[in-house]
């Protein structure tokens, strides 16, 4: 309507719809470290996964699920701390992998192999 230029006025602070105009300070840097808290507190309680399935691992590792069956699940380490763990009780229940533990391993694991 205006053009996107600020309305003046000389009307004690309403403007022509006669609806006040509020102008609200807030300091820059303050509101930037807000919303990066605010998002990454968002990220590690919403949107960051507490397990993961064989194929969340397959798309992280890039391997198909024999080889993180072979490699990552059957790992002892993996087995000893109950890193990854079976969802239900019969043997056809599917792997899930506690998604904070499993991921210093990983770094273990991708760091020991050869550069190509």
């Amino acid at each position: 309507m205006n053009g996107g230029k600020k309305l003046e006025n000389n009307n004690g602070g309403f403007n022509m719809n006669n609806s006040p105009i509020i102008e609200i300070k807030v300091d820059e840097e303050w509101l930037e470290a807000f919303a990066r808290d605010y998002v990454k507190q968002l990220y590690d309680e919403r949107l960051q996964p507490e397990w993961l399935t064989l194929a969340d691992l397959e798309q992280i590792t890039r391997h198909e699920k024999k080889w993180v069956i072979e490699n990552i699940i059957n790992d002892p380490y993996v087995q000893k701390n109950g890193i990854a763990k079976k969802a239900g009780m019969n043997t056809k229940s599917k792997w899930i992998v506690d998604a904070e533990r499993i991921r210093p391993f990983l770094k273990r694991l991708f760091a020991s192999f050869p550069d190509r």
